[in-house]
């Protein structure tokens, strides 16, 4: 089980519907939620071209992360606030990613190792190794298989769990 820690990253789970929203219903259990939601936000925020709208959108999230009165309040220090206060009116692509990056530092090494031992995700990790094992026998990976052979599949099926749709989704296409 360790290893299996070893090897999931933030992005990972960032990029994965089903992780992703388990690592956010952990995260508001745990009353941390505001720095997922900020870090979603500001991928959305970094989309708008038009800077009227984006101007509009740095004060919400400004109002939204930065005010004390805020149930979203993020902890970031002072000179990333000042930054963000200062560059507010001019508000370009890049206004939040010196703040971006420090949420996702506290994500990667505070959240994230405390998420991987949680309940949440080994139902998750469960459900996914019976896909695994499913779609090994599917494909005849068995015990007389090639080291080489063994190692290909393994690492296609790896990289179909970071990526697959939910366990629904397979069954309506019959799949499981």
């Amino acid at each position: 089980m360790a290893r299996e820690i070893e090897i999931l990253e933030l992005e990972q789970i960032l990029c994965d519907r089903e992780l992703s929203l388990a690592f956010r219903e952990f995260l508001h259990s745990v009353l941390c939620s505001e720095n997922l939601s900020f870090w979603y936000e500001v991928e959305e925020y970094r989309t708008i071209i038009n800077e009227d709208e984006r101007k509009e959108k740095a004060k919400q999230m400004l109002k939204k992360y930065l005010s004390s009165s805020s149930t979203y309040q993020l902890n970031l220090n002072f000179e990333i606030t000042e930054e963000l206060r200062q560059l507010q009116n001019q508000a370009p692509n890049t206004l939040f990613d010196k703040a971006q990056y420090s949420v996702t530092q506290l994500l990667r090494n505070d959240s994230l190792p405390k998420f991987l031992v949680s309940e949440q995700f080994q139902t998750i990790r469960r459900k996914q190794k019976t896909i695994l094992a499913r779609l090994s026998k599917r494909l005849g990976i068995g015990e007389g298989d090639s080291l080489r052979n063994r190692s290909d599949s393994l690492r296609m099926l790896e990289t179909f769990l970071v990526h697959r749709p939910t366990i629904d989704e397979l069954k309506n296409r019959k799949i499981l």
